[in-house]
């Protein structure tokens, strides 16, 4: 005898195969939801621990939220904005450029001293080489030390925001970009400091003028 939901669908065969329609395609739709879900935004692919603190500092210092609606749009200067874009995003990019340039600039200073120690001559093409070459092997190395450096650090010791990025005002802002800088590690002193800031400043404000 035939059950109420066989008679529905007109036989058991018949009923069998609507469940195995139906679990096929629930199946589908959970990996067309997987498929959909939005990647970390990493725009120089680091590493976790550095793009942590990154995210870390956008939030807690700067007063960004990653909710921020994006927005399109061209931008002018010399980071690599996307052309989907806001704020908070920028402020990932700005911070992770920062960061990539310590690990190449470190990686550079390091291969100088070492060839120059093995006798090659300034301004030489083998100097040039050896320093290229042995640049590109301790990024690594350098990149390493800067997650060592983070490893450590979660967002208690980071200076609170007063409030959202949108609030502040002009000199409070720049108050906060320095703050951030210092917090990726950065000393007032040197050059890549100012250099930092500079870069959080024309990011926010390619953003805010969009050449579109």
């Amino acid at each position: 005898m035939l059950t109420s939901s066989a008679l529905i669908c007109g036989s058991p065969r018949k009923f069998a195969q609507i469940l195995r329609a139906a679990s096929c395609a629930t199946a589908i739709f959970g990996i067309s939801a997987c498929a959909a879900a939005p990647k970390i935004f990493n725009p120089d692919a680091l590493p976790e621990a550095q793009l942590s603190r990154i995210a870390q500092v956008c939030q807690n210092v700067m007063g960004l939220n990653p909710s921020e609606p994006l927005r399109s749009g061209f931008w002018l200067g010399g980071s690599h904005l996307e052309r989907w874009s806001n704020h908070y995003r920028a402020c990932i990019t700005s911070l992770s450029d920062t960061v990539q340039k310590q690990a190449d600039l470190g990686a550079t200073r390091d291969a100088d001293h070492e060839c120059r120690e093995k006798g090659y001559a300034s301004a030489s093409p083998k100097l040039a080489l050896c320093v290229l070459q042995s640049s590109r092997r301790s990024s690594v190395s350098e990149g390493a030390q800067l997650i060592t450096a983070f490893n450590g650090s979660g967002a208690q010791d980071l200076p609170k925001a007063g409030g959202s990025f949108f609030s502040a005002s002009g000199k409070e802002t720049r108050q906060r970009e320095e703050n951030a800088c210092a917090a990726l590690g950065l000393e007032p002193s040197r050059g890549t400091f100012g250099e930092c800031v500079n870069d959080l400043q024309e990011v926010f404000h390619a953003i805010d003028t969009p050449i579109d």
